[in-house]
């Protein structure tokens, strides 16, 4: 399995209209970064998304 990155830099308005249309059913597993570019990593944690076989994000 392949792990793709993608990355969303959008105002508060455009997250929160993405995590309304979330459809569980159609996304494979996703990852949530915190990102901030003064920290080395610049990700330095995440959280996993609900998708089909998972009810609750970790």
């Amino acid at each position: 399995m392949q792990r793709i990155y993608q990355v969303l830099a959008a105002p508060n308005s455009v997250v929160f209209t993405f995590n309304r249309r979330y459809n569980t059913q159609n996304f494979p597993k996703i990852v949530v970064y915190q990102y901030k570019r003064a920290n080395n990593p610049a990700c330095q944690w995440g959280v996993s998304m609900p998708v089909a076989g998972r009810k609750r994000p970790k």
